[in-house]
């Protein structure tokens, strides 16, 4: 059973009263617009034959003209019956010679001075490879306009082709072979690419034996890998020919693949978008409507973009898959941390799979808990002052805790010593001795043999002759 829907009477309906029976001329109209025109529809019509020729005699070719206009289409099953005998030869149409003519070829001979009428048969889906697809009605079931222009269009999205079957890629790989401590798959022109999901499916292997009383039985044995179940993995296609198993996309850039080791059989592997997937009619209804011309620009979506002639729907370029890139804009800090040394702040390392060169400098905020001296330095005149530079920071004061040191410096006095200059008299050290000139200073030899001259335990005054050479005498005077 069926309801009309925004029914619209045509003329005068006076008279009619609720309930009454009405007589239907047409369920529709023959529309002339162009959303319309030149769609593969596929309903069984019958057209009355007004002139039949034979073509060509060796392919049994006639060509068939009809009083009206009809839309048969290349490829199309066609029964020409004879209005007088009954007789029903069948025909393919080659080639469309006119609004109202074809070619077609017949299955059997037949007087061209006869009545005839020509019947389009119901075509469906050709498929080899998914024999389910020839059940079902094929091209364009039927089109409805609508009273504003906008059209609908009924489809199971299957074409029939003239010499061409629907045998769609089923995007699965079967495989066989040996493999030891080896991450690579050999499959001739496997089609994948690096990073697509796809999933992995152990072959069956059956074993039939044969019992003492006869009977057969029938053993079925899981073949894959060793340690290696069925499941989602993602592609590294090394080549043409050869791809490499990862457990997830991160593990493809890190180079971690799955090891496979194992005899296996019929084992495949399929896209994981079509993984128990079946190509089936798809009872389609799609409305198309009259196009808006606007001056702006808009962005194409992934999806449905519109219908072949043969009812076959069209899905656009974009892909649902995404491929990010560009520099790194901003960092967000999720924990600032506590403790850091502002003399060796944290370091920040970005790390990445497939991106490189980006670097940052960690800021460091907080108060000024101490100051680390590194040289204290030696001899001032006056007390210091401290001065806090740096950081961005400020209002930090620090003030100078002197103190008295014991300040000494040794030097080799044995025989044959550079550091002694009897010539000279002088006193030579390694290191810059940090003595001024007057500056009294006690000699002592620390067990060791005293310089000549020179009484261990006595005092002097130094004479300075460069940063690393004294002289010492006995008073300030001299």
């Amino acid at each position: 059973a069926a309801s009309l829907k925004d029914f619209q009477p045509d003329g005068n309906t006076y008279g009619y009263l609720t309930g009454d029976a009405a007589e239907i001329q047409s369920l529709g109209y023959e529309s002339s617009t162009e959303l319309s025109k030149n769609w593969f529809h596929n309903n069984k019509t019958s057209w009355i034959v007004s002139n039949l020729t034979l073509v060509d005699s060796t392919t049994n070719s006639y060509r068939i003209e009809t009083f009206d206009a009809q839309e048969f289409k290349p490829g199309y099953s066609l029964n020409l019956i004879n209005s007088i005998t009954g007789q029903i030869v069948g025909a393919t149409v080659l080639r469309t010679t006119g609004a109202k003519s074809v070619v077609a070829r017949l299955t059997g001979v037949v007087n061209v001075n006869s009545s005839y009428i020509v019947e389009q048969q119901i075509l469906k889906g050709r498929s080899a490879s998914y024999t389910q697809l020839n059940d079902f009605y094929a091209n364009v079931q039927n089109t409805y306009s609508k009273f504003n222009g906008d059209l609908l269009v009924a489809s199971n999205s299957i074409a029939r082709y003239v010499n061409l079957e629907t045998n769609p890629d089923s995007r699965s790989r079967t495989f066989s072979g040996s493999f030891s401590n080896t991450y690579n798959i050999t499959i001739t022109e496997h089609g994948f690419y690096t990073g697509q999901a796809v999933y992995y499916q152990p072959g069956i292997t059956k074993t039939t034996t044969t019992t003492p009383d006869g009977i057969k039985v029938v053993t079925e044995t899981e073949s894959k890998f060793a340690s290696v179940n069925a499941g989602p993995f993602y592609i590294k296609r090394v080549d043409a020919n050869t791809i490499s198993l990862a457990k997830s996309r991160s593990d493809i850039y890190a180079e971690k693949f799955v090891l496979l080791n194992g005899d296996v059989e019929n084992n495949k592997i399929t896209l994981y978008e079509f993984n128990e997937k079946n190509v089936r009619p798809q009872a389609l209804y799609r409305e198309f409507t009259t196009p808006v011309n606007e001056k702006t620009s808009a962005i194409t979506k992934f999806g449905h973009t519109g219908m072949l002639l043969n009812g076959v729907e069209i899905i656009n370029y974009k892909s649902r898959d995404s491929i990010r890139y560009g520099e790194i804009q901003s960092i967000e800090v999720a924990s600032g941390g506590k403790d850091y040394d502002v003399i060796n702040p944290p370091v920040l390392h970005i790390a990445d799979d497939v991106g490189v060169g980006a670097t940052g400098t960690c800021a460091v905020t907080g108060s000024l808990e101490r100051i680390e001296i590194i040289d204290p330095g030696f001899d001032y005149q006056d007390t210091p002052v401290v001065t806090i530079l740096g950081g961005n920071g400020s209002g930090a004061v620090a003030k100078v805790n002197m103190t008295s040191v014991s300040h000494s410096v040794s030097f080799i006095a044995d025989p044959g010593s550079t550091n002694i200059n009897l010539t000279n008299n002088t006193i030579g050290f390694s290191t810059f001795h940090k003595f001024r000139d007057n500056e009294r200073v006690t000699y002592i030899t620390d067990t060791l043999t005293a310089v000549g001259g020179l009484s261990t335990g006595a005092q002097y005054h130094v004479g300075v002759v460069d940063a690393s050479t004294i002289k010492l005498y006995n008073t300030a005077l001299d």
